[in-house]
């Protein structure tokens, strides 16, 4: 997943990759649901570190520049 130049996706209905995933060091795992979730998105950002949001359906707006890398420091 390290030499890629997009985002994984990840279609897991076993759970299996979130098992794998969150054996990694220092991941935080989040929700579009959840009620802290941009305080999670804003911390990740800010100290590079990744987040796994699960039970994605559709992509919220808020994400958008995160994925095409329109983010300025």
């Amino acid at each position: 997943m390290k030499n890629f130049n997009r985002f994984p996706l990840v279609i897991d209905p076993s759970d299996q990759a979130v098992k794998f995933i969150m054996t990694k060091p220092k991941i935080q795992k989040t929700s579009f649901t959840d009620s802290g979730f941009m305080k999670v998105l804003e911390n990740s950002l800010r100290f590079g570190l990744p987040i796994l949001v699960q039970d994605v359906e559709k992509i919220d707006p808020v994400l958008n520049s995160v994925l095409n890398k329109e983010i300025q420091k």
